[in-house]
């Protein structure tokens, strides 16, 4: 997992969650 800021770390979250697939790192 790599923490490249807050904002590419949400919307990694958001893109998840919104196609409801498993977050993938």
């Amino acid at each position: 997992m790599q923490w490249l800021g807050s904002d590419a770390v949400v919307a990694e979250l958001v893109d998840a969650l919104g196609s409801g697939s498993s977050v993938h790192w």
